[in-house]
């Protein structure tokens, strides 16, 4: 049954508004175009995360206040880029060379597969690499995340107005 369907039920769910993807454009159809003033990527992370259960540039949990055991707080943290540590995208190295093309060719076979054109996909899975390699340099080294390096207790309001387009209405 699945072989059947193919990539047909991922490409419908890539259709919604909140996910139109770029990079299949041509092959969507109409309905499926994206538009970059209708997206909103609070809202489409908000969606991810309710849908998926997965961590994309934040994770958050519910856990105990490190500082006061009696207290659970919502935690948020980094979250991790696909390969595994970091320095596979900050590192020269052999092997970290190696895990970024072979990332790359993977994102390049999913989008390729999903319809998108191979030129196409090259430039786009190339640039999004490049953001996964930014948002490498600035997130926090796993040596120096210690629990009191990373610990910045605020409340709803103080996260609010540190973040202004996190709304209390999205918090729950």
């Amino acid at each position: 049954a699945i072989e059947m369907e193919d990539a047909k039920p991922l490409l419908n769910f890539l259709k919604q508004p909140c996910l139109r993807w770029p990079v299949l454009e041509t092959n969507n159809g109409p309905e499926g175009t994206w538009k970059e003033e209708e997206f909103n990527l609070l809202e489409t992370l908000a969606f991810l995360r309710g849908k998926f259960n997965n961590n994309i540039f934040i994770q958050f949990f519910v856990a105990t206040d490190d500082k006061n055991s009696n207290e659970h707080i919502l935690t948020l943290d980094q979250a991790p880029l696909f390969l595994p540590a970091r320095e596979d995208y900050l590192t020269n190295s052999t092997e970290a060379e190696k895990s970024r093309r072979a990332l790359l060719q993977l994102m390049i076979d999913i989008a390729v597969t999903l319809g998108a054109h191979t030129s196409t996909a090259q430039l786009n899975m190339e640039s999004v690499l490049e953001f996964e390699f930014k948002i490498a340099k600035i997130l926090i080294p796993h040596i120096n995340r210690t629990s009191e390096a990373i610990y910045n207790k605020l409340s709803v309001l103080q996260l609010q107005q540190t973040i202004p387009q996190v709304s209390d209405k999205q918090l729950h």
